[in-house]
């Protein structure tokens, strides 16, 4: 039970806890994000998802450069950080009654360019943290669930809070939960390796892997697959925004969503 091992280890476990709630939080924040911003802007709402998923391509490549190149610890610290206060800023205008649309692109551009930081940031630093490389492999499982334990979880707590939260403090959980996830990356300390020694070599390698046909190759596909899913995203919140919010209300949907999510898994 390689999972359990991870779990015994205090640091990994702090580490991941923080994770899952700060996936949590991303779930949040969408689901108030897109909600708010067809109530806002109507049609126009499919550009806050086409401007953040726009940032994390365009930063996406760099981000893994730079998570070589900075000492990781202090990028996720700091990019946690950034991401709290930006998306804390929004239930401030939103329950002021001042928050437009411009606000919800601005924050998603920063919560998209910000993530393609800390991701590889994270990833790159788990060898580190493990220790071993039986440690490693289920680390890196653990980590990968996160997204799915949100997905499966999500819907459902969101489905209660939303019956005593305002909508807009949903982004509130959100920068809750990048201040928890920056908590729990200070927690670690400094005795792990956060910096490679040889950075710039590696800076060099992944110039040279761009450059190769094979790997622009296999990128375009991802890159083509996701810039797609942007469209196709912004088309449904058009549509949504075209035929406006009927019954069922937000909860029961979001039950629903989460009781199939759950069938099947």
């Amino acid at each position: 039970m390689g999972f359990l091992r991870v779990l015994r280890m205090r640091h990994l476990a702090i580490l991941w806890l923080s994770q899952v709630l700060s996936a949590m939080g991303d779930f949040f924040y969408l689901i108030a994000v897109m909600w708010i911003a067809v109530k806002v802007a109507g049609s126009g709402a499919g550009i806050v998802a086409a401007a953040e998923a726009g940032s994390m391509l365009l930063f996406g490549l760099l981000g893994g450069v730079y998570a070589d190149r900075w000492n990781r610890r202090t990028t996720m610290i700091v990019v946690d950080v950034l991401r709290a206060i930006a998306v804390a800023i929004l239930p401030i205008l939103a329950l002021t009654g001042t928050l437009q649309l411009w606000h919800l692109v601005i924050v998603a551009v920063v919560v998209g360019s910000l993530g393609a930081l800390f991701d590889p940031a994270l990833q790159a630093s788990l060898p580190a943290l493990s220790g071993n490389p039986q440690i490693l492999q289920a680390t890196n499982g653990l980590m990968d669930i996160t997204r799915r334990l949100a997905r499966a979880l999500g819907p459902s707590l969101a489905g209660v809070l939303i019956i005593f939260l305002p909508l807009a403090h949903f982004f509130t959980l959100d920068a809750i939960s990048f201040a928890v996830s920056a908590l729990a990356v200070f927690s670690l300390g400094r005795h792990f390796a956060w910096k490679p020694e040889r950075s710039q070599d590696m800076i060099q390698g992944v110039k040279g892997l761009l450059l190769a046909v094979p790997l622009f190759t296999l990128l375009s596909v991802p890159i083509g697959i996701a810039l797609c899913a942007s469209v196709m995203v912004a088309i449904g919140v058009a549509g949504l925004a075209r035929f406006g919010f009927t019954d069922p209300p937000i909860h029961e949907v979001l039950f629903v969503r989460s009781w199939r999510n759950l069938r099947n898994s």
